[in-house]
């Protein structure tokens, strides 16, 4: 499981604010993993659970500075076990659940919160940044323009002023993945390690985004306004469809068409694609088309799927996917490939023990860095 979803199961049940699904779950972590146990007992003997609860339904500000000081103690306890994020979600926890619980009457914009480093984040044109990290239902107010979050994807509407003008940045960190809707009923689906620049409305003449790592788009039809997708040197321009851009590899540009029809153009050159057919495009080389591969959606429904991945791909992969650096002690085991596929909520040593099995290549931990000969 997600261990950035567990903290934030700890949290809410130390400040009582899991939902009954949640506190059903919460319940069976702790009765089968002693060490979710052991992190909710010792931050509870850092800060009691009738004060932590009593400081969200009793907000006192002039009373934050003992749960400041208590979150600092708490965070030598996380630092142990590696979660370093902990901390901080605390602190962002108690301030912003104070905040709502404490102006019930009213439908209040949420504060703007730096995100963790770990968590999904959205930059404002204004320069303001978004934590979008958790899974609880928000609606969030910006000037003309509502956002609406609710368990990893965000939706918004603009008022007849256009909302706020500008680009804004959704970035998805590693070992995550996050939905969108934009003005136009567009739905975009980032993998992890991505990011999508677009705006809270469209002008009247195209739709334009730009896209780093790789998205599933389900293009809404305008025949009046087309759909043009920026990543890297490739543009892709679309009416109505269904596609994706995998962007991972730098200088490497793959789109993969499901629906519809779409034009990729790069270097100078075009080509039209047809459902069933991929575009592969490369700084300096012509545009390639070839059937779609059997793993280029597969990632919507597991996290990585490839017959053919060499350990080069598969170091890059950890990387984004997990946020580790795999050295590769032996450059002749570089090139050398096997099948691989990775489940989305698989944790990295079940990886790393299917990585072994194939006997193609030996993973191993050495003084806290991945090796792989």
């Amino acid at each position: 499981m997600d261990k950035h979803y567990i903290q934030e199961l700890i949290l809410k049940d130390h400040y009582g604010l899991l939902t009954p699904e949640e506190q059903d779950e919460f319940e069976i972590l702790v009765e089968h993993y002693d060490e979710v146990k052991k992190m909710r007992e010792e931050l509870r003997s850092e800060v009691p659970v009738e004060e932590a609860r009593n400081a969200i339904t009793e907000f006192d500000p002039d009373q934050s500075y003992r749960h400041i000081i208590a979150i600092r103690r708490a965070r030598q306890i996380i630092r142990k076990r590696r979660l370093r994020q902990f901390a901080a979600a605390l602190l962002l926890l108690l301030i912003g659940s104070a905040y709502i619980l404490v102006t019930p009457a009213r439908r209040a914009p949420a504060p703007f919160v730096a995100a963790p480093p770990h968590a999904v984040s959205l930059k404002l044109a204004g320069g303001q940044t978004l934590n979008l990290g958790d899974s609880s239902r928000r609606e969030i107010s910006l000037g003309n323009a509502v956002l609406n979050h609710h368990n990893r994807q965000l939706s918004f509407k603009t008022g007849n002023g256009g909302g706020v003008k500008g680009w804004n940045t959704l970035t998805v960190p590693p070992d995550q993945d996050f939905k969108v809707e934009l003005a136009d009923g567009t739905t975009v689906h980032l993998n992890s390690n991505s990011t999508l620049r677009f705006p809270f409305s469209f002008d009247s003449k195209a739709r334009e985004v730009f896209i780093e790592g790789e998205a599933y788009f389900k293009v809404a039809r305008d025949a009046h306004r087309p759909f043009i997708v920026h990543s890297g040197v490739t543009v892709i321009k679309v009416l109505g469809t269904e596609f994706n851009i995998n962007g991972y590899l730098p200088g490497r540009i793959i789109t993969s068409l499901v629906n519809g029809k779409v034009t990729v153009h790069a270097d100078g050159e075009q080509v039209t694609l047809h459902p069933g057919s991929e575009a592969i495009t490369r700084t300096g080389t012509p545009i390639k088309v070839q059937p779609n591969g059997p793993e280029a959606l597969l990632w919507r429904d597991v996290a990585y799927y490839s017959e053919k991945s060499t350990v080069a791909e598969i170091a890059a992969l950890v990387a984004r996917r997990f946020n580790v650096k795999m050295m590769i002690d032996n450059p002749a085991a570089k090139n050398k490939t096997f099948r691989v596929k990775l489940c989305r909520d698989q944790d990295l040593e079940s990886f790393i023990q299917c990585l072994n099995e194939t006997t193609v290549v030996t993973l191993r931990w050495e003084d806290g860095i991945l090796h792989c000969q």
